[in-house]
């Protein structure tokens, strides 16, 4: 049986909606991303060769300076999440199977709302919905914020969640991955088997802007 044609990927034309995305980041694309030095060039290159291998399965750990672009090159990332295959069976029973290819969908989540979902009662229930997605996005993690076992235990149950069933995570830091095996290794451990590391070495944007 041949199966349906995906739909061409661009970025002005993404194949992955992404939820609760910060309207500061609505435009952010590859195009547009900002390539001031060999830094933000080598970065801009890495993400465009990582988003044409559609048989990559890791997402990706963007680390490193602060206002290097990290978040608005891991949105970009994830709006070029290629469509997946599925057939109508997933949704409601049928007699006939239609076979199609669907948008990826994408969860965009602020450290701090995270650890507002996942410390007290539900977090096990907020967890399954995240889950649910075909890829979160952790924007802004620290390990200042790894300070208590439950909020470890939050942040190691989300990238185990995603390792075991297959879903794509996308971490933003200001912190390189050895500062998190401090906290526990468990998470920079399955943080390197679940995500590709690109670490961001150029300066501070907003200051070159502001000097301009």
């Amino acid at each position: 049986m041949d199966l349906p044609q995906r739909s061409k990927v661009s970025s002005s034309s993404p194949n992955c909606t992404i939820d609760s995305l910060d309207e500061r980041y609505f435009l952010c694309s590859i195009d547009n991303f900002k390539i001031y030095d060999e830094d933000t060039r080598r970065v801009h290159a890495f993400i465009k060769k990582f988003c044409s291998d559609e048989k990559e399965k890791r997402g990706l750990f963007l680390c490193g300076s602060v206002g290097s672009g990290k978040t608005h090159l891991a949105v970009s990332a994830t709006k070029l999440l290629p469509e997946v295959y599925a057939n109508s069976s997933t949704y409601m029973p049928t007699n006939e199977i239609l076979d199609f290819y669907r948008a990826q969908r994408c969860k965009f989540l602020p450290v701090r709302d995270f650890m507002d979902g996942m410390i007290g009662f539900g977090a096990q229930s907020y967890l399954q919905n995240l889950l649910a997605y075909d890829a979160v996005l952790l924007d802004d993690l620290t390990p200042l914020q790894l300070d208590t076992r439950p909020r470890i235990e939050a942040v190691f149950a989300l990238i185990d969640g995603c390792y075991r069933k297959g879903r794509k995570l996308f971490i933003t830091s200001n912190f390189l991955l050895e500062e998190f095996s401090k906290c526990d290794p468990r998470i920079s451990s399955r943080i390197v088997e679940v995500c590709a590391l690109l670490e961001f070495k150029g300066k501070d944007y907003r200051f070159k802007k502001a000097m301009e």
